[in-house]
């Protein structure tokens, strides 16, 4: 019986300390944050994509919706380099012609898709950092 308890003991400790592992919201024992915000140039939503570069190099990204506004999950905690690159998708293809957009009063307004970054901005050596925190932070970016 004693054998059978040390067995089950250390069974229990070995499931307590993995998964005790790990920060508040990390994985692999880093702790990460959830970044979100809203990118804008001159007041207008850019479209795209927002990347930190984490301090161990990995990207973590954050895809712009027409708003301008992004969210990016898992970003490790600490410095980090941020970019805004030209999003890989091709615009919407223009009306056809003698077609109208629908009118405020009808149906919903046709998706933008933003102005494009300035292509500083897609080298990480642009001057954008932010430190991440673990849990939920605001960082809105306003490129110039």
């Amino acid at each position: 019986m004693t054998r059978f308890i040390s067995h089950s003991a250390l069974l229990v400790a070995l499931i307590a300390s993995v998964a005790g592992c790990g920060g508040s919201s990390g994985t692999g024992g880093v702790e990460t944050g959830e970044v979100s915000g809203k990118v804008t140039l001159a007041g207008k939503a850019v479209s795209g994509t927002v990347v930190f570069v984490a301090s161990d190099g990995i990207e973590h990204y954050g895809h712009l919706a027409p708003d301008g506004t992004y969210k990016a999950e898992g970003v490790p905690t600490g410095p980090a380099k941020v970019m805004v690159k030209k999003s890989d998708l091709p615009p919407p293809p223009p009306l056809p012609r003698g077609v109208k957009p629908p009118d405020a009063g009808g149906a919903p307004p046709l998706p933008t898709f933003g102005v494009p970054p300035p292509a500083k901005y897609a080298n990480p050596k642009n001057g954008l950092t932010l430190t991440v925190k673990g849990g939920q932070q605001t960082f809105d970016i306003d490129l110039k």
